[in-house]
This record gives structure tokens, C-alpha cells and sequence, in this order.
């Protein structure tokens, strides 16, 4: 192992011993994500066992969670995430397919990163220690507990900013009612109701991009008179 690497490692397991967490699970974990990169060329046939090998990751993040119970849920997480770091660094040196290897120039250390569908599969691991998902026992695939993860970031966010999850909402909405009007009326084949639509939606648009512009030229002329009014007191 080049210095570089070594002082990458060494960096990274004095990071990952600062939260004084046990029990993160290096070898099985390792293992797994050998499985994964073993399976990630041998076709459909394999999709079921590279998916178990994920659950399997997905247990051990579990597992980890539970045997730092008395930690806070920060600390445990920042422990995965450290600890993570340091198994990413020499799976890469390994040459695992999902871990990259970034050699560090001059003095500057090699850094390491998952890729592809080895860091989806720590994404949600971590998913499952940030929302104490129960995998072991209570989902049957690794699909089922990604969409536990994933309905769970979801509503964490809505709940972080409302107004943003409103918004997305009513993309959506206006994305679906899109759709239902383009396809009914292509549906029909009538070249007069294209376009009637065509001119429908260019309306649209003209009244739209007017509101836009209008709206401003308003917020311009507040920001030129707030302008003046903070020039004028400071003369």
C-alpha cells in the first residue's frame, strides 16, 4: 500500500475511533459488499443473491444501531459514517468495482468513495439507523426496506419545509393533468384538436410570461426605490 493510502487509512480509523462506538461489523460487512461486486457482472440470475447481500448490509446497520443504544442517534450515524470510510478505503485498495480510489497528489492523502450500487445500498443502510427502521425479522427483501428508507427521507423533508413539499406537490399534479390532456387529445388523431391545443397552450404561455414580466418590473422598481432611500440616508 502506497503512503498516501496508508496515511488515508490511518486518518480515517483515528476518525472513526473518536465516537468510541462498538461492534461496527468491518469483516461481514466487507464480505457483503465482495458479494456484491462478485454478482454485479453475472446477469439477472443473480439479482435475488446480490439483493440478499444487500438486506444483509442493511441488518448489520440495524444491528450496529441497536448495540450503541446509549449513544444519541448523531453520534451513532457519524460512528457508521467514520467507520464506513475506513472499510470504503480498503475495499478500494482491494479493488472492489463499487469502491473508487482517488490517489491524493503531493503530501494530500488518497480518498475513497462507493459508487453505483454499492453506495445506493449504504445510502439506505444509513437510512435505516437515521429512522430506526426494523429490517431483521420485519421486510422480506432489500427492495421492501429501500422503500421504508425512502418514504421515510421523503416525509422527514416535507416535514423540514413544507412550502417546498407544496410546491413539488403541485408540479406533480400539474405534471399528471399534462399528460392526461396531451394523450386524450393526441388520442383522438384529429388534427383540428392538436391544434386547438397548440393555440390553447401558446395563450397560456403569452399570459403567463407577461404575468412574469410584470411582476417583475414591479420587484425591480421596490429594489431601485429602497435603493435611493438607503443612499439618500447615508448622504
Amino acid at each position: 500500500m502506497s503512503t498516501n493510502k496508508k496515511a488515508a487509512t490511518k486518518k480515517a480509523l483515528v476518525k472513526a475511533n473518536e465516537t468510541a462506538l462498538k461492534a461496527f461489523p468491518t469483516a461481514k460487512l466487507r464480505e457483503a459488499f465482495d458479494t456484491m461486486a462478485t454478482l454485479a457482472d453475472t446477469g439477472d440470475n443473480a439479482a435475488a443473491e446480490r439483493q440478499a447481500a444487500a438486506l444483509d448490509v442493511l441488518m448489520l446497520a440495524e444491528s450496529y444501531s441497536i448495540e450503541n443504544t446509549t449513544a444519541d442517534s448523531g453520534t451513532v450515524i457519524q460512528g457508521w459514517r467514520d467507520n464506513l470510510k475506513v472499510l470504503t478505503m480498503e475495499l478500494a485498495v482491494a479493488g472492489n468495482r463499487f469502491a473508487e480510489l482517488k490517489e491524493g497528489k503531493g503530501d494530500n492523502a488518497a480518498t475513497a468513495k462507493l459508487t453505483g450500487y454499492g453506495n445506493n445500498v449504504a445510502s439506505i443502510a444509513k437510512g435505516v439507523i437515521e429512522f430506526d427502521v426494523v429490517v431483521n425479522g420485519n421486510v422480506e427483501s432489500y427492495r421492501e426496506a429501500r422503500t421504508i428508507v425512502e418514504t421515510a427521507r421523503a416525509e422527514a423533508r416535507r416535514e423540514a419545509d413544507p412550502a417546498a413539499a407544496q410546491l413539488a406537490d403541485a408540479k406533480a399534479a400539474a405534471d399528471d393533468m399534462w399528460k392526461e390532456l396531451r394523450e386524450t387529445v393526441f388520442s383522438t388523431g384529429d388534427l383540428l384538436n392538436v391544434e386547438a391545443l397548440t393555440e390553447s397552450l401558446g395563450l397560456a404561455l403569452e399570459d403567463v410570461t407577461a404575468q412574469i414580466e410584470a411582476a417583475n418590473a414591479i420587484e425591480d422598481a421596490a429594489n431601485a426605490m429602497a435603493l435611493e432611500e438607503a443612499e439618500a440616508e447615508a448622504a
